[in-house]
């Protein structure tokens, strides 16, 4: 292969190139590359706390997670349908403070007192049969838990709704609502299912697999008991509303609580820290105007020297 030019007029025509600032542009460009992706992670510092008043109702919802409650005369089932409805009535409230309590043979508090609405919401969709260990239906527990859920001094401006199928195994929950009446709380009650009855479903890995039977092989029939609610609402002071569509019953229920004194609470709020997005930001953009100056031709004084090595 032919020489175009003698090497010592390459040096002119084709001047080189530094491979040390090549690598610097490259660590510059790449640097500011990882900065601009730290930027859009929108990094935060510390927690912020936010005082926030409201002026509403304090509301323990008390919802049953009983194996009954997978019956299907509600579709998909009466557990499904009443949380599809509390997350309508989560959307709905404002200035409201919202509890949630789950209970089937015993009582297990989900939700504190808060107006968090969006972590309320959360929580209520991932409620299931196995939140509580023991099976059964003790809407006592129910109520007894809600009360203890509710603030000491807030007591005067409480509720409480329990939707259930109302398949009590105590027998002592018309007694305690009809104290939490006289403590200012009020029961409401929303009864879940058909009084006909159907069979408990049993699934494995998402197929059915027959139904729920008792000792003597008898397929367990689940239904609604309407007279043990109408009674609980009634000794609570609230109202009882059949739930074949729950989000219209808890309607019903929210107008009830509208009617309530309200009282004016500060709550703190715990919040992400403040944005620290601007720093790796301004970081990349400083790397990026450093790289565009670097110049990837060697200097002049390297340059002369490499020409009287070459000419020796």
């Amino acid at each position: 292969m032919q020489l175009l030019a003698h090497s010592a007029i390459q040096l002119y025509m084709f001047p080189r190139f530094s491979r040390f600032k090549i690598i610097i542009k490259h660590v510059f460009f790449i640097s500011a590359y990882f900065m601009l992706v730290v930027a859009l992670a929108r990094p935060k510092m510390g927690m912020k706390v936010q005082e926030i008043e409201s002026k509403g109702a304090d509301i323990v919802i008390a919802l049953d997670v009983s194996n009954s409650m997978m019956a299907e005369d509600l579709k998909p089932n009466r557990l499904e349908r009443a949380k599809q409805a509390i997350s309508v009535l989560l959307d709905r409230l404002r200035g409201d403070r919202i509890g949630i309590v789950v209970f089937a043979g015993s009582a297990r508090k989900q939700v504190p007192i808060t107006i968090d609405y969006a972590t309320a919401k959360m929580t209520v969709q991932a409620i299931s049969t196995d939140d509580v260990n023991t099976q059964g239906t003790s809407l006592s527990a129910a109520i007894q838990l809600s009360l203890e859920t509710l603030p000491e001094e807030r007591k005067n401006s409480g509720a409480i709704i329990l939707i259930t199928d109302g398949e009590d195994h105590e027998g002592e929950a018309i007694e305690l609502a009809r104290k939490a009446k006289i403590n200012n709380v009020f029961v409401h009650t929303i009864g879940i299912g058909t009084p006909e009855g159907v069979p408990i479903p049993l699934y494995r890995n998402g197929l059915l697999t027959g139904y729920k039977t008792d000792r003597s092989g008898q397929t367990v029939i689940t239904k609604l008991n309407e007279q043990i609610l109408k009674q609980i609402a009634s000794e609570g002071g609230g109202i009882y509303v059949k739930g074949n569509n729950p989000t219209l019953a808890l309607d019903q229920i929210k107008k009830e609580i509208e009617r309530m004194d309200k009282e004016v609470v500060s709550m703190k709020r715990y919040e992400d820290g403040e944005d620290q997005f601007q720093w790796p930001l301004a970081l990349a953009l400083l790397l990026i105007v450093v790289e565009a100056f670097i110049i990837e031709k060697s200097s002049g004084m390297l340059k002369r020297m490499d020409m009287i090595t070459n000419e020796k």
